[in-house]
């Protein structure tokens, strides 16, 4: 599938605060069940293009992905994306069949999750699976109760059978008690800005850095991480799954996704919990992982950092991306291979500075079609010192 982007501005959007739970609302709404749900009462195709009206204004926009449900017709039905919205009750979508018109006795329309499920739940807690047949069947554990008001705690498991009991973690208890930190923002009720980018194998999590500053829309600063399958290059694989998050919480945490590392060095341990599953031969459990991007010589450094190139390039008045941005694991006596490459993930070759301060689709200029979408202020740590970049125009594998 292609990447689904997601924000807190989205109509109906949950809220994420310092309320238990608040993260897991967000990760069901995004991951399991959609949101903004709204009955559809009429389905008109005419030239291949379907407008659906809706019994309330929807709040869609233009290249938003919904999924459609009801129709008497199949072909009308799934995930659709939107082409454009003529008033605020209509919206229209691709639609190759026969001209016609129908009102759905049942018929409705949500924004399409990205089809994981939620396998298993208690009062605040959550494990969530991938459900294509690709998958590597690791699961992802989130912790969000009520005393982790600025960052709940997670993991990733193998073979659960419930919410607290699983075979292996990672991390584990040993290498970092509790599990990693994904950022809920500063410790009160106030809405956060949050944005969520993902397929069906693996999403990334952007939260403001509010536990440490007020957050400045026009100088973002955001924490967060990631979950799921990296793009491996063993045959047969079944354990690259990773897990990025910070090692602590609050106002020292971090997105160590911008992290970046050198080839042949040993992956930073340093403001991150970058770990997968097993290591390649499936044995060694809980490996530390790094990232490697083509301005890594020389030791770890941050993706689009202030000494790279001005944007726009005086070359060719555009933004450079690179992928892939490989993954690498920790194993000293081969100097920590490559393992595999981030799905989605792009590096620019340009300031962060330079960039712009809200989540923008950006087209690069070297004719391939690529669109990507542009997120300035990600944090090392406590400033915003990176960017990165999330392949929107093509499926991340």
């Amino acid at each position: 599938m292609l990447p689904i982007f997601y924000s807190y501005n989205d109509t109906g959007a949950p809220t994420l605060n310092n309320a238990a739970g608040s993260l897991i609302s967000v990760l069901d709404a995004c991951l399991v069940s959609g949101f903004n749900s709204r009955t559809v009462t009429n389905l008109a195709v005419a030239a291949n293009v379907c407008t659906a009206t809706t019994n309330v204004a929807h709040g869609y926009t233009v290249g938003q992905r919904v999924s459609v449900a009801g129709a008497a017709n199949p072909v009308l039905n799934g995930d659709k994306t939107i082409l454009s919205v003529p008033i605020p009750t209509t919206f229209t979508y691709a639609a190759v069949t026969p001209d016609a018109n129908e009102a759905p006795g049942a018929g409705s329309v949500k924004r399409t999750p990205l089809g994981w499920v939620k396998e298993f739940t208690d009062t605040n807690k959550a494990v969530y699976k991938m459900t294509d047949g690709a998958a590597y069947g690791i699961r992802l554990r989130v912790e969000d109760t009520a005393a982790l008001t600025t960052a709940a705690r997670v993991i990733g498991v193998e073979s659960p059978t419930s919410v607290d009991l699983y075979a292996d973690a990672f991390p584990t208890q040993a290498q970092l008690a509790g599990g990693g930190y994904w950022s809920k923002g500063a410790n009160t009720a106030a809405a956060k800005v949050w944005h969520l980018i993902g397929d069906e194998r693996f999403f990334y999590l952007l939260v403001e850095n509010s536990a440490n500053v007020a957050f400045n829309p026009l100088d973002p600063i955001f924490y967060g991480g990631a979950f799921g399958d990296i793009s491996s290059y063993k045959v047969g694989e079944g354990y690259a799954t990773i897990l990025i998050a910070s090692d602590t919480g609050g106002s020292s945490g971090g997105f160590p996704v911008v992290l970046k590392d050198s080839l042949g060095g040993t992956p930073s341990t340093s403001n991150n919990a970058r770990y997968i599953a097993r290591q390649h031969t499936g044995v060694l459990k809980s490996i530390r992982v790094g990232m490697i991007g083509v301005g890594s010589g020389g030791g770890s450094t941050y993706m689009s950092s202030s000494s790279s190139n001005v944007y726009p390039s005086p070359v060719d008045n555009g933004l450079i991306f690179a992928e892939p941005v490989f993954v690498s694991e920790t194993l000293a006596g081969a100097n920590h291979p490559v393992r595999g490459t981030m799905p989605g993930l792009l590096e620019i070759l340009a300031r962060y500075t330079d960039l712009m301060t809200t989540p923008t689709i950006v087209t690069a200029t070297d004719g391939s079609g690529l669109k990507a979408l542009v997120l300035r202020g990600v944090a090392s740590t406590n400033g915003g010192n990176g960017a990165i970049a999330l392949k929107m125009s093509s499926p991340w594998r």
